[in-house]
């Protein structure tokens, strides 16, 4: 599911794991299987390399809400507030196009208490894929923007927005496709004290 401010909608992935669209770019996603029963999903498309924009709006003058389910479209960490970096982080790029009385972006915490407000007062780094919730300020609609300059590859911290729930960033798999067959594919693994030069 994606959220908007119009409410939940549906993206059927089948059984075998494929699926006949597209993910948008920027857009939040929310996902579980019909059962319960944990199923591995493979994603397989273009990694950006651009500036990316998201649509926002502001429904709840027509019975609708003003939250948006946006996500970081990055495979890097992005500054979220002022603290993470002064002037290239989320928060500060788009606080024009956030209500003001909820200047912040707001995660799920996945114990049963609800959503975590984040704003300026402590740093913050968003995950690769990090969906989260924002309050449009235009019924109108607009597009909050993530931005290359966002990225970094060192946050201060590795966690998203489950506590103790650790990203593994230990080692990477790239693969190279063709249509569906696979061209090429190199094992990244990373370790302390790495330099980015060449380590043997």
């Amino acid at each position: 599911y994606s959220g908007t401010g119009v409410g939940w909608q549906s993206t059927t992935i089948d059984q075998d794991g494929t699926s006949t669209g597209f993910f948008d770019i920027g857009r939040g996603y929310q996902m579980g299987t019909e059962n319960g029963s944990s199923q591995l999903l493979a994603f397989t498309g273009t990694i950006s390399e651009n500036d990316e924009t998201q649509a926002v709006q502001d429904y709840s003058s027509s019975d609708g809400r003003r939250w948006n389910l946006v996500s970081n479209p990055y495979p890097s960490y992005l500054h979220g507030n002022e603290n993470a970096d002064i002037d290239f982080n989320f928060l500060t790029v788009n606080q024009n196009k956030i209500d003001e009385e909820f200047l912040a972006i707001y995660g799920w915490d996945a114990d049963g208490t609800g959503y975590t407000a984040r704003g300026h007062d402590n740093s913050f780094h968003l995950t690769p894929g990090q969906a989260f919730f924002i309050a449009s300020n235009n019924s109108a609609g607009e597009d909050v923007n993530f931005t290359e300059s966002m990225q970094t590859l060192s946050p201060d911290s590795t966690d998203d927005f489950i506590s103790g729930d650790v990203m593994d960033a230990t080692e990477v798999y790239l693969r190279v496709y063709h249509g569906d067959a696979l061209i090429e594919d190199t094992h990244i693994k990373f370790q302390d004290n790495m330099t980015l030069g060449l380590d043997p």
